[in-house]
């Protein structure tokens, strides 16, 4: 009798041990799912949000998550950009509503690749002061006293734009430490935002070209 008292003692640690197993292994399955998890979700997980610029000579894309928060990704010719279920040939735009699906990669600084962008809207805005689109051209001056910088437009005409300490200097995909500067190419993203003299606040200037490289 006590001897088939011990087996049952055994019997039910055995299955004790089993059960606490299993929901530790539940609970880090969980985890790995999680949308905490780096970057904002697992590889193979979407990312959605709008871009905020978009750096083609370097392949670089910084979106505004719909939480808030910025992300940063890079893409290659294994990318595959989509919209309404097909290819898409034109690349995508500030302004633009995606969905990022990230594989398995890094670049040397550490930003993950797309292995897939879905354009699920497009800002439909086009480069002459739009909000969230880019007006593309040539510095012709910057007035870092009062923020001011004029550029004459790839379009044609001329423009006139202000930034502050909101604004975003972006080279080669990386924060911008110089000023831009008279000559340099510069593509600039607009923020929904105006001085007293009516002039629109920049959101981000990319440097595609500065005027020394060219």
């Amino acid at each position: 009798m006590r001897i088939k008292e011990g087996y049952m003692r055994i019997a039910n640690h055995f299955f004790g041990f089993l059960l606490a197993a299993l929901f530790a292994f539940t609970g880090c399955a969980e985890l790995g799912h999680s949308d905490s998890a780096w970057p904002f979700g697992s590889f193979g997980a979407d990312v959605t949000g709008q871009i905020i610029s978009h750096d083609s000579q370097y392949n670089v894309i910084e979106i505004s998550r719909n939480r808030g928060e910025r992300f940063t990704f890079v893409y290659d010719r294994d990318t595959r950009f989509s919209y309404r279920g097909s290819s898409s040939g034109n690349p995508p735009a500030p302004g633009d509503e995606v969905a990022v699906t990230l594989r398995n990669q890094r670049d040397a600084q550490g930003r993950p690749y797309a292995s897939v962008v879905t354009v699920r809207q497009t800002s439909n805005v086009g480069g002459g002061g739009s909000v969230g689109g880019q007006v593309i051209g040539e510095i012709i001056s910057h007035d870092s006293q009062y923020n001011v910088i004029e550029m004459s437009r790839d379009r044609g005409g001329r423009f006139i734009f202000v930034y502050d300490r909101d604004t975003r200097f972006l080279y080669r995909g990386s924060s911008y430490g110089n000023p831009p500067a008279a000559g340099d190419d510069i593509a600039v993203t607009l923020r929904n935002q105006r001085d007293a003299q009516g002039r629109p606040y920049a959101s981000v200037v990319t440097v595609r070209q500065t005027a020394r490289n060219r």
